[in-house]
């Protein structure tokens, strides 16, 4: 772009008013266009156009399955013995984490079953004292009333 961009400004300097232009101005452009012109012209000569790659594809490395006469999925065949031992202690935490917390949640729901044992106790007992003082408290309500009833009598009586 910038080679027809000068190309223009070149043959288009009578027209600017540019013919009396300085001498280096001038000499600048047409040296700028020059080396931008022989530039090209060697990148137009390099030019080569895209080949596909020249050697044969190179193919994929396959070797035969390893196969396992006691094979079993709870084991791990890494070959790197220290990778295969750290991969077996974690998973030996791991199951040791989980019994522990299984452990833990059977504890808490047997002291919670525990406590709500005593609560019920307190509660039957505490209920069971409520029950006698209201027996008592009926108990002489109605002698209360039975003597008032007597006493009525009486005087029903004497009048």
């Amino acid at each position: 772009p910038l080679a027809l961009l000068l190309k223009k400004i070149t043959e288009r300097l009578p027209k600017f008013r540019l013919q009396h232009a300085p001498s280096e101005v001038v000499e600048l452009l047409a040296g700028t266009r020059a080396y931008l012109d022989e530039l090209l012209e060697q990148a137009r000569v390099a030019r080569v156009p895209l080949a596909l790659q020249k050697h044969r594809p190179l193919a994929i490395g396959s070797f035969a399955p390893k196969f396992e006469a006691g094979y079993n999925l709870d084991t791990h065949y890494d070959p790197d013995r220290s990778r295969n031992e750290i991969t077996k202690l974690r998973r030996q935490v791991n199951k040791e984490r989980r019994g522990a917390v299984r452990e833990l949640r059977r504890d808490a729901q047997f002291v919670a079953g525990e406590r709500l044992k005593e609560q019920r106790e307190k509660d039957k007992s505490y209920a069971d004292k409520m029950k006698k003082a209201w027996s008592v408290l009926e108990a002489d309500q109605s002698d209360m009333k039975k003597m008032d009833k007597a006493r009525i009598k009486e005087r029903k009586a004497k009048v």
